[in-house]
């Protein structure tokens, strides 16, 4: 089985509201000095749960691989893949292999910091989440379906099915022990894989069938912490390990299922 795409995001909730969208150019500089070229500012809007409308702020790197978002209750930062080609969008490009976790994890905690620390905040809750989106053939694509699920003998081996658990770990940070989630969603269906090219809205390479695997590994929504902008950096310094042990619990045969660190 074939890994064609990984997507990364780590999240710091935090209240933005009743600060000022102060240092955007300090932010922004900061950015380029994280070795990221020059990011394009854009205003964002959108509607929150409860119906409440909301603006914030996005960030997007030259090469549309990395997004920083400033939103009301929350910063987060995404990596997703990127095409081999820089050339104008075509239907033949595909995406290439990603960063490591650990990559990622240097990057997002350095940006993330820096945003807690430039809006004088602190975080009540942090996670990271790990997405793989695989494809292979037909019998692959079965093994998983069989090691995690229990279907009747007098069906086929179905071609859309999802699964999830999702399990509660005390995990120590420092000296400091945080409640924590972690959850395991597999899916199989069909996926819309998607290049992002500098200059570009996102394209729409093709329709794949596939399975796709996310860990999410967050503090638990019941705790509220006051998680300083070095908890938070330290919490997804720590998620590689996390991701990688948690999935190869599983050993579900699936590439990207373990998380190389």
């Amino acid at each position: 089985m074939s890994e064609t795409s990984t997507k990364f995001q780590a999240v710091a909730f935090a209240t933005t509201t009743n600060t000022p969208h102060r240092g955007i150019v300090d932010l922004a500089r900061h950015l380029e000095t994280a070795g990221l070229g020059e990011w394009q500012l854009s205003l964002i809007t959108g509607t929150a749960p409860g119906q409440t409308p909301f603006t914030g702020h996005e960030y997007r790197s030259p090469d549309h691989r990395w997004i920083y978002r400033i939103l009301p209750t929350q910063l987060s930062v995404l990596h997703i893949p990127a095409a081999r080609s820089q050339g104008p969008p075509s239907i033949d490009q595909q995406p290439v292999p990603l960063d490591s976790p650990l990559d990622f994890a240097v990057q997002s905690a350095r940006i993330l910091s820096f945003g807690l620390q430039r809006y004088g905040v602190r975080a009540s809750r942090a996670a990271v989440l790990l997405t793989s989106l695989s494809t292979a053939s037909a019998e692959d694509l079965a093994a998983p379906c069989h090691k995690l699920l229990r279907t009747p003998s007098a069906f086929p081996t179905p071609f859309e099915w999802n699964y999830r658990v999702a399990y509660r770990q005390d995990r120590l940070l420092g000296e400091r022990q945080l409640a924590t989630n972690s959850i395991l969603s597999v899916r199989r269906g069909q996926f819309t894989q998607q290049a992002h090219l500098p200059g570009h809205a996102p394209v729409a390479l093709a329709q794949i069938s596939g399975l796709e695997l996310t860990t999410d590994i967050n503090t638990v929504s019941e705790e509220s912490y006051s998680l300083t902008s070095d908890d938070v950096s330290r919490f997804i310094m720590e998620s590689p390990n996390w991701h990688s042990e948690f999935r190869d619990t599983f050993d579900i045969g699936l590439a990207g299922s373990e998380s190389a660190t």
